[in-house]
């Protein structure tokens, strides 16, 4: 993609271009058609000095240094020292002649009584007509130079404005608070754009402050529910009253809960863009076996994930993003599969495969969309949101009835 002053700069050089070749044919033209002029101008037989000779029944020839002049009476021959350049006339009445690096327009008038012929000397003009081409590709160079330097200082002259504009919307800071662009323009147009850019700044702010709002309140109103199951499961639990099959659903009600607790929590902490600048030094190994231990209170971890250690690698990140991040693809696993979850941890990446059924190619579309699925895959879309926030590379590897190998990769200048 290229800058509108390249666009602009041609333009205006094409123009200059076009006019200064306009012009320059035009001077061509104009001394050519005056060159034309001169050789078809025939003297009078009447103007003097030759009026005098031609009343003769002889010939004369008269020479000086700028004409040649000749007469020849009807029916005489040509005298011996008749002028050599004059036969260039023998079949026609006007010619240019060069001779001896001299150039000469011919003449040639018949009457009744005779024959006259002229010869003009018009090498100075020659010369001059030369000198005047030169000059003129001279001037067409030097023309074209100030033509490009003019072209190139116009168009920086008028898009610099433009691409000041360009720049500070590029500098404008991402977060809830978006500042108002300066309307400091000249050009209407200019001015225009940014006002139009700042009232649509102000909407986007007005609408990112409603659905903070809307996300907080919706953030509490979902939490006391939930709370209030938890309560309710745990009370049961503790009168100890339950059937077996009673229990087991329980469980799942209490799995269920706390996994709606924990989607709640992930989706709040990505909503808050203070979350992105909460960095802490990160000990992947102690986090990821803490983490394990957390989810032994409610799921068979010991009997189903396997974690081993290759490396002990610390990176700069969000804590709380990438333990959000591993719950929910463990937990993702541990939801859809029944076999063995095998966790490695490397020097520059996470390793995390499973012996399920795989993902569908619906499934795996969802780890790289950019807007929330309408039905299903809320996880999967979790997980993309949460790897762009920590600026982390997943890799997905996936094929019905083989399993699925997530690799999650950490950048270099995060490794510690």
């Amino acid at each position: 993609m290229k800058p509108i002053a390249n666009r602009i700069y041609r333009a205006i050089f094409i123009v200059s271009l076009i006019s200064m070749i306009t012009m320059v044919l035009t001077l061509f033209l104009a001394n050519e058609s005056l060159e034309y002029t001169m050789l078809k101008m025939s003297p009078e037989l009447g103007d003097a000095p030759i009026i005098a000779p031609m009343q003769g029944t002889e010939p004369f020839i008269w020479q000086s240094a700028s004409h040649q002049i000749a007469y020849i009476p009807a029916g005489q021959p040509h005298p011996a020292h008749f002028p050599s350049l004059f036969n260039a006339l023998a079949q026609r009445e006007v010619a240019e002649v060069y001779e001896q690096d001299q150039t000469f327009l011919l003449n040639k008038q018949t009457t009744s009584h005779g024959t006259l012929y002229v010869a003009r000397n018009i090498t100075a003009f020659e010369q001059r007509e030369d000198k005047f081409t030169a000059l003129t590709f001279i001037l067409v160079g030097l023309i074209s130079i100030l033509s490009w330097w003019l072209a190139r200082v116009s168009s920086q002259k008028i898009t610099t404005p433009l691409q000041r504009l360009s720049q500070t919307i590029q500098q404008l800071p991402v977060g809830p608070n978006l500042p108002q662009l300066k309307l400091n323009y000249q050009d209407q147009e200019l001015y225009d754009i940014a006002q139009t850019f700042n009232r649509f700044l102000a909407e986007l702010t007005a609408y990112m402050q409603r659905e903070k709002n809307l996300l907080h309140l919706a953030s509490h109103e979902l939490r006391t529910p939930i709370a209030v199951i938890a309560g309710a499961i745990e009370i049961i639990e503790a009168r100890n009253q339950l059937s077996t099959a009673d229990q087991k659903t329980l469980q799942r009600l209490k799995r269920a809960n706390q996994d709606m607790t924990d989607n709640i929590n992930t989706i709040l902490r990505l909503s808050r863009y203070e979350s992105s600048h909460d960095i802490h030094t990160v000990h992947l190994q102690s986090l990821i076996q803490q983490l394990l231990q957390d989810m032994g209170t409610v799921y068979p971890i010991p009997q189903r994930v396997h974690f081993h250690s290759h490396a002990q690698p610390q990176v700069e990140a969000n804590a709380l993003l990438i333990t959000m991040l591993l719950r929910n693809l463990i937990q993702n696993a541990l939801q859809h599969t029944t076999g063995t979850i095998t966790l490695h941890l490397y020097a520059d990446h996470i390793l995390l495969q499973d012996q399920g059924r795989g993902l569908s190619p619906q499934q795996q579309a969802r780890l790289g969309q950019q807007q929330a699925p309408t039905t299903g895959g809320l996880g999967l879309y979790i997980v993309t949101l949460m790897c762009e926030k920590l600026s982390w590379r997943l890799e997905l590897k996936s094929e019905l009835d083989h399993g699925t190998q997530i690799e999650l990769f950490f950048l270099p200048d995060q490794a510690v």
